[in-house]
């Protein structure tokens, strides 16, 4: 019975490359390099400013900001109810004074009373709206919302820009309000409401 040579078993070390102490020394200090300044570019990426964004292309002359078109004229249109119904509360609350004083008297409160009750009325209006108008652009409800009227330029009120606003705010309560959708007092005085914390910025052209 022959036996059939065997191989002698391999090390399987022994293909690889032999390298020597220098080289592998080596290679491990490129290896901590590369780790060191990968590192490196991350901290770069983490503590450097984002990238600027791109700015908008500018607007036309006549575009209107998207989202600032509507809400800032429905919030001057609240201002200027909230307004003329401070003024409006003023008048009755003088008006009730004056009856009250009617009363104390012993006056009746009859047709012929009504006359000089309503000249009275008259006059403290127009003492309440004109003058305000003229001196402060601006009557006492309207300061109490931040409203304020301009004519043409910084300029103060004139005595017929004020009187027509006057009459247009009577317009507006007599008509309950309806005369307030249209901005009568503007467009009777050629005046512009706008509020007070734009008085900084230019007139649209």
């Amino acid at each position: 019975m022959t036996h059939e040579p065997t191989d002698p078993p391999t090390d399987p070390l022994a293909d690889l490359p032999l390298r020597t102490p220098a080289e592998t020394a080596q290679d491990r200090d490129d290896e901590e390099r590369e780790v060191l300044s990968h590192e490196g570019r991350s901290q770069r990426d983490l503590f450097s400013d984002p990238a600027p964004e791109p700015e908008a292309a500018p607007l036309g002359p006549h575009a209107v900001p998207p989202a600032e078109s509507a809400q800032p004229a429905r919030s001057l249109r609240v201002a200027r109810w909230k307004a003329s119904l401070l003024d409006l509360a003023a008048h009755v609350v003088v008006l009730a004074i004056l009856a009250i004083g009617v009363r104390v008297l012993g006056i009746r409160l009859d047709r012929s009373v009504l006359v000089p009750l309503t000249a009275a009325m008259v006059a403290f209006s127009f003492l309440y709206t004109v003058p305000s108008l003229m001196i402060w652009c601006r009557t006492p409800g309207m300061t109490a919302v931040g409203l304020i009227a301009r004519g043409s330029g910084p300029f103060a009120l004139t005595a017929g820009q004020a009187l027509r606003r006057w009459l247009a705010g009577w317009l507006t309560w007599l008509t309950l309000g309806l005369a307030g959708w249209f901005n009568l007092g503007d467009r009777l005085s050629a005046t512009r409401t706008r509020f007070f914390e734009q008085e900084d910025e230019p007139d649209a052209a």
